[in-house]
């Protein structure tokens, strides 16, 4: 909500559901952040939209849902890594 206050995104309601995508004033917003994450984002970013950018809303679904268990998998193991970790700090 705050970043939609502020032009940096839009809400669009489909017939999948809900989506948001990025306005013409993000890119600018961004430009301006200088942490170690967003050159992270930014490179995965690079890497990310030559593979998926052209593939439809329903393939990335499909591909989504067959990598889910795998990526769950994952997911779940870096938090309870991460509760190890808080746990003996």
């Amino acid at each position: 909500m705050l970043y939609q206050s502020r032009g940096l995104l839009e809400r669009h309601y489909t017939e999948t559901g809900l989506m948001f995508a990025a306005t013409d004033r993000a890119a600018g917003f961004l430009d301006v952040l200088s942490s170690d994450y967003v050159a992270e984002l930014r490179e995965r970013a690079i890497w990310l939209v030559p593979l998926f950018g052209d593939t439809s809303d329903s393939d990335l679904l499909k591909i989504v849902n067959s990598q889910s268990g795998e990526w769950g998998a994952e997911f779940a193991m870096e938090s309870v890594l991460r509760v190890e970790d808080a746990e003996w700090q």
